[in-house]
């Protein structure tokens, strides 16, 4: 019972932080994540133990975890970790750990599977960033296949590709999608299984590599990410369609682009190329993509709603200054991996915020009341929102602004560009549509 209530107030804590650092989030297809029978939650793995906690977080039922042997190498990691719901994993690559056998590890999933219960795998097996699907491992097709053969008779395991679509994993305030597909069953490879396991494996390998990248917005290469990010920050800036709209939309986009690829590369790569040559443009002036479809907005209107939102800015940012700002600092160490940026900035901002929240209301206790120090207390969160958006706002009048102090000669090389691009994309949009 302690156990179980320690999970689902640990869930509510990951739903919480999650749905403010990753604002907005889509879930597609949330109609699977309520398991029933053993269930395998498969997904990308561009965001280390953000994604685990994404994937178990959104479901209805307690979700077991196989994490990276290592983890397992003290006492105290063992105790913990297996407490928290976790199962050890030995990879290929990994040194080995006394204590951990992968043979042992599948039996207790196979266990686990009996009892009808439930496990997180990022079968591509290491993290890296990016907005592309690496190759699938056979572990898991080996573990429900394994599970089959041991109890041929039990419920069927589902495996469930979900889709992870971060605009930018590590970035507050940037989108996410969950998109969930449809599942497959071990039994469906049972027939063969029972003539030719290998096959069996590598079909079934094959099926989810292809589901899951179904899922997920695919690119090839990070070149082709950053093409995409200039064509679809574009697109949104000038024709904005709500969150899972827009990630269709991104989809019929790079889908076209990749059928170009394949029937013209060369033709294909010169225009690649020049989507990047303007986004090094932009980064050189200190420009956005948006600024320029927005470039002529009304700067008067702008000043004055810098200039109202400005006293409450300033008691977000400050308020907010060392529960915000300690987390993020520590995460752009140079000792901080890039792709757990995110992990440390949620987990760590779990512990800074309530902290320096208590804190500070204590400190104004004597000064504002009970009442008025609890009133203060809960008005720091959404201060703090409301000053990331203010400094947004501030951030696209300012690249504005810079626009227009461009010589004109600059400005109308951009927008020619701009304009380029934009009858292309509008070209790829109903490519992908046809």
């Amino acid at each position: 019972m302690i156990k179980r209530g320690l999970y689902n107030f640990l869930k509510f804590l990951v739903r919480f932080s999650f749905g403010i650092f990753y604002r907005p989030t889509v879930v597609l297809g949330k109609e699977h994540l309520q398991l029933q029978g053993p269930t395998i939650l498969a997904t990308n793995h561009p965001n280390t133990l953000v994604d685990a906690l994404n994937a178990a977080g959104r479901a209805n039922q307690i979700v077991h975890f196989l994490v990276n042997a290592s983890l397992y190498s003290s006492t105290i990691g063992r105790r913990f970790f297996d407490y928290m719901f976790c199962i050890p994993v030995k990879r290929r690559q990994d040194p080995s750990v006394p204590g951990v056998d992968n043979t042992d590890s599948f039996a207790r999933c196979y266990e686990h599977f009996l009892a009808g219960g439930h496990l997180f795998i990022a079968p591509e097996g290491g993290s890296e960033a990016g907005r592309r699907l690496r190759p699938i491992k056979r572990g898991t097709a080996h573990m429900v296949m394994g599970a089959y053969r041991d109890q041929p008779e039990a419920q069927p395991v589902r495996i469930l590709p979900i889709g992870l679509n971060y605009q930018h994993p590590n970035r507050f305030g940037s989108y996410l999608v969950v998109n969930v597909g449809e599942p497959l069953l071990n039994t469906d490879y049972a027939e063969q299984f029972e003539t030719n396991p290998r096959a069996a494996i590598n079909q079934l390998t094959k099926d989810l590599e292809d589901r899951l990248r179904s899922t997920l917005i695919h690119t090839r290469s990070s070149q082709q990410d950053e093409a995409l990010t200039v064509l679809e920050n574009l697109l949104q800036a000038q024709q904005p369609v709500p969150l899972e709209t827009h990630f269709h939309r991104v989809r019929l986009l790079i889908r076209a682009m990749q059928d170009w690829e394949n029937c013209d590369p060369e033709g294909y790569q010169v225009f690649e190329d020049e989507v990047c040559e303007l986004q090094q443009k932009l980064r050189a002036l200190k420009l956005t993509e948006e600024t320029l479809i927005m470039h002529q907005e009304q700067a008067p209107r702008a000043y004055w709603g810098l200039f109202a939102g400005l006293p409450l800015y300033l008691f977000g940012y400050l308020n907010n200054l060392f529960a915000a700002g300690i987390p993020f600092l520590l995460s752009r160490s140079s000792k901080i991996d890039h792709e757990y940026e995110a992990t440390v900035q949620i987990l760590l901002g779990l512990l800074t915020f309530p902290l320096f929240y208590l804190v500070q209301s204590w400190l104004l206790l004597s000064w504002l009341g009970m009442w008025g120090a609890i009133a203060y207390g809960l008005s720091l969160l959404p201060a703090g929102i409301f000053a990331w958006h203010y400094r947004q706002y501030w951030k696209r009048h300012r690249s504005i602004y810079r626009f227009k102090n461009l010589s004109p000669n600059q400005q109308l090389v951009l927008i020619r560009q701009k304009d380029q691009l934009m009858e292309r994309i509008q070209q790829f949009v109903r490519d992908g549509v046809a």
